[in-house]
């Protein structure tokens, strides 16, 4: 069954702490971490400061990035440090886009992963110029296109009634914003547009 055209269009932090709070949770489905088993690569942080990055390759060079706090879509370093070749002339490495930030932001350089914490990326800075703003909609559209592909998959794999029980855990404050559906694939469809 196709899940239904969505009767709002929910704003980017809203959608994305919602997506967030599926993947939190899909870490501790009772058949494994869902994120792996979908096939990101897990990190855990070695000294227990900041959350555990996963990655999922995209290209060579390029990934998506997850961790608690929120998203990064682009280029990034070896594990050696070694610089990923090419460069779009942006001055870009590729876009941020945090759990309760209603801008995304442009990551000035590759960061080499893992990482755990906000503070250990390189500098970001806002989009400003046109070519700035592209960068940002692409990435935007590709991030949105990678959690819809992803959403589909949990509600195969993980299950229908897995997702509705995360959505009855939700606290109070997040139900009034959160959308009461358990496949968030249609509102990221929305955003690939």
């Amino acid at each position: 069954m196709l899940p239904q055209a969505p009767s709002r269009s929910l704003r980017l932090p809203v959608l994305l702490d919602q997506q967030f709070w599926f993947l939190g949770h899909d870490i501790h489905h009772t058949a494994g971490n869902g994120l792996e088993r979908y096939g990101f690569q897990r990190f855990r942080s070695a000294d227990g400061v900041g959350t555990s990055c996963y990655l999922l390759p995209q290209a060579p060079g390029v990934a998506l990035v997850c961790w608690g706090f929120g998203a990064y879509l682009g280029a990034i370093c070896e594990e050696n440090g070694t610089p990923p070749s090419g460069d779009a002339g942006t001055g870009a490495a590729g876009v941020l886009v945090q759990r309760h930030s209603v801008t995304p932001r442009l990551v000035v350089a590759p960061p080499t992963v893992p990482l755990h914490r906000l503070a250990d990326l390189p500098r970001t800075r806002a989009p400003r110029s046109r070519g700035d703003w592209q960068l940002v909609h692409t990435g935007l559209r590709t991030l949105a296109e990678r959690f819809a592909d992803y959403e589909r998959w949990a509600r195969r794999a993980l299950g229908e009634p897995y997702r509705l029980d995360t959505l009855r855990t939700l606290p109070r404050h997040k139900r009034r914003r959160f959308e009461p559906v358990s496949d968030l694939s249609a509102y990221w469809e929305r955003w690939r547009q």
